[in-house]
C-alpha cells in the first residue's frame, strides 16, 4: 500500500518512484501475482532504463513470463515469444549482469521445448565458451549434446555426450548420456 501510494501520490522520481515499482513488483512475484508483477518490472525498465535494478527487472519480466506459461494463464507460445524479448534485451542492454546466465539458460530451454534446434545450438554453445576454462563443462551441455543428436549431428552429440559424462557422472541424465552415446555408435 505504501509503495503504491508513492507511485500515485509522490512526484516522479527516478530513484524513489522506480524503487517503488521494483518492490512493488517483488511483492505482487512472492503472493504469485505475477501479470501484475510484470507490469511494475515493465515500469522500471521503460522509465528508468538506468536504475540499479533495471537489469533484475528486465530478468524477472522474461522469467514471470514462464511462470505465466507454467499456470497456464498464458498460452506457450505468448509466454515464450515474451521471455524471449525480455531476454534478448537483458543480453543487449545488461550484458555484464549477475542474470545473465540464468536468463541463457532459460532461453535455451525455451528453444529446446520449440524445437528451434539451431537458436538452442546457438545459446547452449554461448554458454559453454563464457564458463570459465578452469571449471567443468556447464550442465547445458547435455542439452546441447541432445540438440547435436535431434539435428543429425553425431559426432558432435558424442563429443558432447562425453564431455558431460567426464564432468558430471553423478547425475541422473549421465545414464541417458551414456545410452545415446552407445545408440549413436560411440564406443565407450
Amino acid at each position: 500500500a505504501i509503495f503504491a501510494r508513492i507511485i500515485a501520490e509522490a512526484p516522479v522520481d527516478a530513484k524513489y518512484t522506480g524503487e517503488a515499482h521494483y518492490l512493488t513488483a517483488v511483492g505482487l512475484s512472492r503472493a504469485g501475482r505475477y501479470a501484475e508483477a510484470i507490469t511494475h518490472h515493465q515500469a522500471v525498465v521503460d522509465n528508468w532504463p538506468d536504475h540499479h535494478l533495471a537489469w533484475s527487472s528486465q530478468y524477472w519480466i522474461g522469467s514471470f513470463y514462464q511462470r505465466l506459461k507454467k499456470s497456464e494463464t498464458l498460452s506457450a507460445e505468448d509466454a515464450d515469444a515474451k521471455s524471449e524479448e525480455a531476454f534478448l534485451r537483458l543480453f543487449e542492454e545488461y550484458p555484464d549482469t549477475p542474470m545473465v546466465k540464468s536468463a541463457r539458460s532459460q532461453l535455451g530451454m525455451i528453444y529446446f521445448r520449440a524445437k528451434r534446434w539451431k537458436e538452442a545450438v546457438s545459446v547452449y554453445e554461448h554458454i559453454i565458451q563464457e564458463a570459465p576454462l578452469d571449471d567443468k563443462i556447464p550442465k547445458s551441455a547435455f542439452y546441447l549434446a541432445q540438440v547435436y543428436e535431434r539435428m543429425g549431428q553425431e559426432e558432435m552429440a558424442v563429443q558432447t555426450y562425453r564431455e558431460f559424462l567426464e564432468a558430471w557422472p553423478e547425475l541422473s541424465s549421465a545414464k541417458y548420456a551414456q545410452t545415446a552415446i552407445e545408440k549413436l555408435g560411440g564406443q565407450d
